[in-house]
């Protein structure tokens, strides 16, 4: 089932989405809420092959690690062999 809208709604919410940007100085306003786990943090995208991936799975299980945690051991020693310090949280999130 496709829902539509009427000209009007569209219109309405084209008016309040003109409204809301001018309210912000013409910045798309975002939303102020962040989960207490994700302060100081910022998304981090990678495309990796199906195998890479598949493998990393099965060592999260087999290990009961998150791969969120995996990942950050594996920036940290990126960075330790660049004479870096460990900069990534390793701590399992689940």
């Amino acid at each position: 089932m496709i829902l539509r809208r009427s000209k009007s709604n569209a219109e309405h919410d084209a008016g309040e989405i003109a409204t809301r940007l001018a309210d912000t100085g013409g910045k798309t306003p975002l939303t102020t809420y962040k989960a207490p786990s994700r302060a100081n943090t910022r998304p981090l995208t990678t495309h990796q092959d199906e195998a890479a991936i598949k493998a990393l799975k099965r060592i999260s299980a087999e290990t009961g690690r998150t791969m969120q945690s995996l990942l950050a051991s594996g920036i940290n020693h990126v960075l330790a062999q660049h004479g870096q310090p460990p900069l990534a949280d390793e701590t399992p999130r689940r």
